[in-house]
C-alpha cells in the first residue's frame, strides 16, 4: 500500500486532508494528477450549469441540485469517485495510524436503513431496519464490499474511506451504495456518509455526500 507521504504529496490541500483507511481506487485516483480535470460525461444542474470534470462538479454541488433526469442520474455514476475526493480535501486530522480495512459488520447490523433512500423502503418499520434484519441469510462480505445478490436485486456498501469529517476522536465512514432491481427499472447509486461511526452505538445514521460537504444538518 502507498505511503501516506507519496499521497499527500499530490493533494493540494494535504495538510488537512488526512484519513485512517481508503480503498485501493481511491488511492490511485490521489496519486493521478489529472484526475480532478479528467474529462466526464456532462451533467446538468437545475441553475443551467454543467460538470463535466470533478473540479467543476465538487464546485457546482455545494450550491446546485442536480436535475431530476434518469439520464442525469445515470452520468452521475462517473461522479461518486469526485464525491470521495471532495470529502478527503474536507477532512480533518488523522484518526489514527492504521490503514487496515475495520470489520464492515456494522453496516449490516447497524446500519439503519429508515435514514436513507433505498428500495427497501416499503419494508421496514420499527423491528426490521437493518441488512441483518431484511435479509440475513443473503449478506456477502468481499474485501470492501458487503452485498445481497439474489434472483430479485442487487444491494452493495463498499466502504470507500475512513475520515474525521467534523474534529470528532470518533471517525467517519464513507461508503458507496449501490442499489439495483433484476426486475424493474429502479437504480439508485450514493455516496453516503456514517458520521461518528461508533462500534458501540446501538444504530448508525446515514447522511447524503451534499449534505455533509455543504456542512448542513439537512439536504
Amino acid at each position: 500500500m502507498k505511503k501516506i507521504t507519496l499521497v499527500c504529496a499530490l493533494i493540494s490541500s494535504c495538510a488537512s486532508a488526512q484519513y485512517n483507511y481508503l480503498d485501493q481506487s481511491t488511492l490511485d485516483n490521489l496519486n493521478d494528477s489529472a484526475f480532478l480535470g479528467a474529462p466526464r460525461h456532462p451533467v446538468y444542474f437545475d441553475s443551467g450549469d454543467v460538470a463535466r470534470n470533478c473540479e467543476d462538479y465538487l464546485s457546482l454541488i455545494k450550491a446546485h441540485h442536480l436535475k431530476e433526469t434518469s439520464d442525469n442520474y445515470l452520468a452521475k455514476t462517473e461522479y461518486l469517485s469526485c464525491e470521495v475526493h471532495g470529502l478527503i480535501q474536507k477532512s480533518n486530522k488523522l484518526v489514527s495510524n492504521k490503514l487496515a480495512l475495520p470489520d464492515l459488520t456494522p453496516l449490516a447490523t447497524k446500519l439503519d436503513l429508515r435514514s436513507i433512500p433505498s428500495s427497501f423502503g416499503p419494508q421496514l418499520n420499527e423491528i426490521n431496519y437493518t441488512l441483518s434484519t431484511l435479509a440475513q441469510q443473503a449478506v456477502q462480505y468481499k474485501n470492501n464490499q458487503l452485498f445481497i445478490n439474489t434472483p430479485q436485486q442487487y444491494f452493495e456498501f463498499r466502504l470507500k474511506a475512513v475520515l474525521d469529517l467534523n474534529s470528532s476522536t470518533i471517525p467517519d465512514w464513507v461508503i458507496w451504495m449501490v442499489d439495483e432491481s433484476k426486475q424493474g427499472t429502479y437504480k439508485a447509486y450514493a455516496t453516503l456518509i456514517v458520521m461518528d461511526a461508533q462500534p458501540d452505538a446501538p444504530t448508525w445514521q446515514a447522511q447524503k455526500f451534499r449534505q455533509v460537504y455543504q456542512g448542513q444538518s439537512s439536504d
